[in-house]
């Protein structure tokens, strides 16, 4: 697959051409407003993707390493700015992003094409699109997950606002319902605007995502890890020093 200026788009995104060029296919379905076909992540590169999938393609990119630069700083190497993920480390975290964004492309806020409104799911389809990921690829997401919500907390706080609520709504929800553009937005803008508040204590964004992950592994007898190290990072820089 070749981008317009030459380089392939494999080499653009990296390992997780798969889940790119899948979450790229169901947005082109939504902007067309066609029914959506489901995809396997295993085959989607066995069609080549259409110069409309290729430009999303780009621009989700754009999105994701945006958010690995904000991870690695706040978990991974606190004194730089740009990523310090390991090839192996960038791969587990963009490979789950995606996934994340999948489903709220699938069910969560994405899935409200040409005004219409989003579709939502029940747990029990969201587990049963969950269920194909292997224990350590759930809590993968899971992580990413919990990192979203930090961000997208930390810009609640920040405006000072809604915070007597948080107890009473379903935040983390939301978060995930609306997907991991809209809260990379939030936090490079610092403002809480573009959050689908119309959604806010909504059937439809309600125990999104999380709850479904979090039953499968309890299903699976899989304790989540607390740290990051172990599931996205395999070591966390300075994490050793004595000074």
């Amino acid at each position: 697959m070749a981008h317009p200026d030459g380089t392939s788009l494999h080499g653009l995104v990296g390992p997780a051409i798969l889940q790119a060029s899948q979450l790229a296919r169901y947005q082109a379905f939504r902007s067309t407003n066609k029914n959506v076909v489901e995809v396997d992540e295993n085959d989607v590169i066995s069609q080549k993707p259409t110069s409309e999938e290729e430009r999303i393609i780009v621009s989700n990119t754009a999105v994701v390493s945006a958010l690995e630069n904000l991870f690695s700083w706040m978990h991974k190497d606190k004194t730089q700015r740009t990523s310090q993920l390991s090839y192996i480390e960038s791969w587990r975290f963009h490979r789950a992003m995606y996934r994340v964004w999948i489903m709220s492309t699938l069910y969560g806020y994405g899935s409200a094409a040409h005004g219409q409104r989003a579709m939502g799911a029940s747990s029990s389809t969201q587990e049963a699109f969950l269920q194909k990921f292997t224990s350590q690829e759930l809590i993968q997401i899971n992580k990413v997950s919990r990192f979203l919500k930090s961000i997208a907390d930390w810009v609640i706080f920040a405006e000072c606002k809604l915070v007597g609520s948080l107890d009473v709504y379903d935040f983390d929800g939301l978060y995930l319902f609306a997907g991991p553009h809209i809260l990379l937005r939030c936090y490079e803008e610092q403002s809480s605007d573009l959050l689908p508040w119309g959604y806010l204590d909504d059937e439809v964004s309600e125990n999104f995502l999380l709850p479904s992950v979090e039953s499968i592994l309890s299903q699976r007898n899989i304790t989540i890890p607390f740290a990051y190290v172990g599931s996205i990072l395999d070591e966390i820089c300075g994490a050793t020093d004595t000074c």
